[in-house]
């Protein structure tokens, strides 16, 4: 009876020391595979990121005028060969939107190493420079002027004067309905005043020409060119009737008197 108990005994003991040895084989080979499993996709990626498929091949770049497709870049603190899995969309958009020059951005990724930029840039009014040196935008916004943005203002006029805000503004206004194509020939825009009206204008063109009229007269300024061809005329100022619309050439004022009260000639 003994003898029976004593074999009873051992063999659940050698069950239970063979259960416990087959749930340590069967610890250690998860371990394994978990440990081989890691081991593979870490291999993987770094032959992913030694690869060239891992970088940022390809940049797009649309809607810039005033910058660089590499300036863009800049702003955007993204480069060539940049890690394409690296590269945020959302944070170059909020990097190139914090440019005063730039109204939105959208950037999307476009798959194999690809990025699409889209920029819209904002629409410059003028610039004044001096010792508060400020570019003016036509949605009414203003940044600070840095000596390096000079470059950027080739084609964009001066404005000399109109020092309130208010009067600033209504020329900026009274500017939308200039069309963009004569906009760009303006090389200067002085303030200057009248017996009548104190916010005249004296607009600078790029050919030499001056132009005096007034913030309602402003919109005939989009036959400039016919003007030109009709007076014959060269680096002459040319003077635009308020009330008719009509446009002459005469005598220029002196630059003494120019933004001093002065009397528009009429025309003989």
């Amino acid at each position: 009876m003994e003898k029976k108990k004593s074999s009873s005994y051992y063999r659940v003991y050698q069950e239970y020391r063979n259960k416990i040895k087959s749930n340590k084989n069967k610890a250690l080979r998860r371990k394994l595979f978990v440990f081989g499993t890691i081991g593979i996709l870490l291999f993987v990626v770094f032959l992913y990121f030694i690869s060239p498929i891992s970088r940022l091949k390809t940049i797009s770049v649309k809607g810039n005028e005033l910058f660089s497709n590499q300036k863009v870049l800049e702003i955007g603190r993204i480069q060539y060969n940049d890690f394409y899995l690296f590269v945020f969309p959302a944070g170059v958009e909020k990097n190139l939107e914090n440019n005063p020059f730039i109204e939105s951005a959208i950037v999307n990724k476009t798959g194999n190493g690809s990025l699409e930029i889209v920029i819209s840039e904002k629409r410059i009014f003028a610039y004044q420079f001096g010792e508060d040196s400020k570019i003016y935008f036509f949605n009414g916004s203003e940044a600070t002027l840095s000596e390096a943005e000079l470059s950027y203002l080739m084609n964009v006029p001066y404005l000399n004067g109109f020092l309130e805000l208010e009067v600033r503004n209504r020329v900026r206004l009274a500017f939308f309905d200039v069309e963009e194509s004569v906009f760009r020939m303006i090389s200067e825009i002085h303030e200057y005043s009248t017996s009548y009206d104190e916010h005249m204008l004296r607009i600078v063109m790029q050919d030499g020409n001056q132009v005096f009229t007034s913030l309602l007269s402003l919109k005939s300024l989009n036959y400039y060119l016919e003007i030109l061809n009709h007076l014959k005329v060269a680096n002459s100022c040319i003077y635009i009737d308020e009330i008719s619309g009509s446009a002459y050439s005469t005598v220029c004022p002196k630059e003494e008197d120019i933004g001093e009260i002065i009397e528009i000639p009429t025309e003989e």
